[in-house]
């Protein structure tokens, strides 16, 4: 019953956590350029320089940029307004992060 019962407690504590949070369903602004990513999240403006990152990783859905070990922004690529302006950021993560995998 524990092995059962823990992660399906841990698991439904994240969903009330994330359901009851107003902060986590407001829009993002997120715009990048050399010098680092500019959030807007409702009220709060974040202008994050790229040394805030460690690693960045591609899947076939979106962008992952790490900070630390539970820290992490996800960038889906679905949110690029064409094709140019994703190829332009990739070619950015190339030249300021590293990828590992």
């Amino acid at each position: 019953l524990t092995l059962i019962g823990v992660p399906w407690q841990r698991r439904a504590e994240f969903k009330r956590r994330w359901a009851n949070e107003p902060f986590h369903h407001t829009e993002h602004e997120v715009s990048f350029s050399s010098e680092g990513i500019h959030y807007v999240q409702g009220l709060t403006e974040s202008n994050l320089h790229w040394g805030f990152y460690e690693r960045g990783l591609e899947s076939a859905d979106g962008f992952l940029l790490i900070c630390g070990e539970d820290v992490f922004s996800l960038i889906p690529k679905r949110a690029f307004e064409s094709a140019e302006t994703l190829s332009n950021f990739r070619a950015l993560l190339a030249q300021k992060l590293r990828k590992r995998a």
